[in-house]
């Protein structure tokens, strides 16, 4: 049986517990590392012995710091792990989910590293075709390392949350009226996803019959949790819980929405509107990075991010949609995502570098949607 090694591991985020759920019925074990470690790949194959894959995650708890300095001790000791790891004939897998990490709008150290990472890599895996163009560029990677990029999307989250109250249900526990539209926009609350603009843009939509909830970690910024405090204080209309949301009570939020809205000025896979789909909400967001080809044929309210009214149109057009039937079909897009699928992808991208022992040419691996 295949050995896959996920670094950095997080538990609180569904993503890795699914996808190894998905491998392990591809014939793949998966064990998982702990990269606050000093040495975190050299601690893990102690611990487990040597993997057949080291497959890494989010790179940017492993290279990425605010401080330069910091940024590079960092990156040095991870890319001499993986010259290690390569050395003992441990294939090498990375899953782009961001760019750059959002905190440390990726300096030139962090790119630098980023770029070694995916030429050490066997393969490189991205959520969508649009995020291959943008690592390409981001990085400024050769056309021979460009080839090892693979496309596997990201799966769906149906089944990682409870979903068990009724909207009248959810609603009564928020205090929102039943018959209202009621927008929703849940997860730590960061500058790239452009909250305080979606609370400027929805005060301006008329009608007394409309909510905008606001879900999540506030800004760590005081004077930006305080401005954007004022801005929901504005308006009678929007209700803000500033507060971490657990993973049980998501089921709140999401089943009292009509509409998700995920208004980013930046991204590249986005899980907040996965797990929109997942629970059967239309998502209102930007065409940005892999969210057209996540939503497929639900794209009715996204927007173009270069349209200054972008956002505001975006929101008019849900409250004249017919929900129901954009509900019926975001559960159904999201239901296309199975993870099952999504590991036998990715199992074929592990053997697909075994085989080519990190130089291969592009893959000719099956679509996923036509599994």
């Amino acid at each position: 049986m295949t050995t896959a090694l996920f670094l950095p591991y997080y538990e609180a985020n569904p993503y890795q517990d699914e996808l190894a759920r998905g491998l392990e019925a591809s014939g793949v074990s998966v064990v998982t590392g702990d990269h606050t470690a000093p040495l975190p790949v050299l601690q893990a194959f102690l611990e487990h012995g040597r993997p057949d894959v080291l497959h890494v995650h989010w790179a940017h708890s492993l290279v990425g710091s605010r401080s330069r300095v910091v940024t590079a001790l960092l990156g040095v000791r991870f890319l001499l792990e993986l010259l290690l790891a390569r050395a003992v004939g441990v294939d090498v897998v990375w899953t782009v989910h961001n760019r750059f990490h959002h905190e440390t709008e990726g300096g030139r150290a962090e790119r630098w590293f980023r770029h070694a990472i995916c030429r050490l890599s066997g393969a490189v895996v991205v959520h969508g075709e649009t995020a291959r163009d943008a690592i390409v560029d981001a990085y400024g990677l050769p056309d021979h390392v460009a080839r090892r990029i693979e496309v596997v999307p990201h799966g769906n989250y149906v089944d990682c949350y409870e979903n068990e109250v009724s909207r009248a249900a959810a609603r009564e526990e928020l205090g929102l009226p039943a018959d209202a539209t009621v927008f929703c926009n849940v997860g730590n609350i960061r500058p790239y996803k452009n909250v305080p603009e979606l609370v400027e843009t929805f005060r301006s939509l008329p009608g007394a019959d409309r909510r905008l909830v606001v879900a999540g970690q506030p800004p760590a910024d005081p004077d930006e949790r305080e401005r954007l405090a004022d801005r929901c204080a504005a308006d009678d209309r929007v209700d803000c819980h500033f507060e971490y949301v657990p993973s049980e009570d998501l089921q709140y939020y999401l089943n009292a929405a009509d509409v998700v809205v995920a208004p980013f000025t930046e991204v590249l896979t986005s899980g907040s509107v996965v797990l929109g789909l997942s629970f059967g909400r239309p998502v209102v967001a930007p065409r940005l990075g892999c969210i057209p080809e996540t939503v497929g044929d639900c794209d009715d309210l996204l927007y173009y991010p270069d349209d200054p009214q972008g956002l505001e149109r975006a929101l008019r057009r849900a409250l004249t949609a017919d929900l129901d039937a954009l509900e019926d079909r975001a559960r159904a897009r999201a239901e296309e995502l199975d993870w099952e699928r999504i590991g036998r992808r990715t199992a074929a991208v592990y053997d697909e570098v075994d085989r080519s022992l990190g130089s291969r040419a592009t893959s000719v691996l099956p679509s996923l949607d036509r599994e």
